[in-house]
């Protein structure tokens, strides 16, 4: 499940979105467009926030990665990931896309990520 973005608070462009549970082709299509609803609405960063995701397809990724280029195109901003376990850091390695999105461990690393520009540890 995807929960529709906030704003982080002092940071008016980056927004926090929280994927939880088993995101499956079917939400794909949701995830797309709360990545689109949020670039619209400013956003240039976008955290996802992946304490509680369980597992992640294919199709979700996909719709990541579109939301990713979206946020590249227009604002240069950058989506970084929080909190994944070790299964869906499996996913992301064995489709490389650990190589696109930034993993960090919470939201301070990504903060400071992000406000400082610099590249993931």
């Amino acid at each position: 499940m995807i929960r529709s973005a906030t704003q982080v608070a002092g940071s008016p462009d980056i927004f926090r979105f929280v994927l939880s549970g088993k995101v499956y082709a079917p939400d794909a299509p949701a995830v797309e467009a709360e990545l689109k609803k949020a670039v619209d609405k400013g956003a240039r960063h976008i955290l996802l926030a992946c304490f509680s995701l369980e597992q992640v397809d294919s199709a979700v990724l996909s719709a990541l990665i579109a939301g990713l280029e979206e946020v590249k195109k227009r604002r240069s901003g950058r989506i970084v990931f929080m909190g994944i376990n070790d299964t869906v850091k499996r996913i992301l390695a064995i489709t490389r896309m650990d190589k696109f999105f930034e993993i960090v461990a919470d939201e301070s690393a990504a903060m400071t990520l992000l406000t400082a520009g610099g590249a993931a540890s």
